[in-house]
């Protein structure tokens, strides 16, 4: 028997399922979370390393997505959270 998925859990993962659409893949803007996140940083101290605060937070969370870029789903991901590689 499996326990029921915790809905904080539940609600975070279709966070991230509203950017694994193929037009957040964009290449040129991806390499920099994965270089900034090789060590566990902060979801948005690592966004505003790589630039754009706009463009690149969509992509981040695309990453996620693929589980190319890590972030705990228990708590909801905050300014804080740490994200690694």
């Amino acid at each position: 028997m499996v326990d029921a998925v915790e809905p904080v859990v539940v609600g975070n993962v279709r966070r991230l399922a509203g950017d694994r659409y193929p037009r957040h893949d964009l290449p040129g803007v991806a390499a920099a979370p994965r270089e900034v996140s090789a060590e566990p940083v902060g979801l948005l101290k690592g966004a505003a390393l790589v630039g754009d605060p706009i463009a690149v937070p969509p992509v981040l969370f695309h990453l996620l997505w693929r589980r190319e870029l890590h972030v705990g789903l228990s708590p909801p991901p905050h300014t804080r959270a740490v994200v690694s590689r």
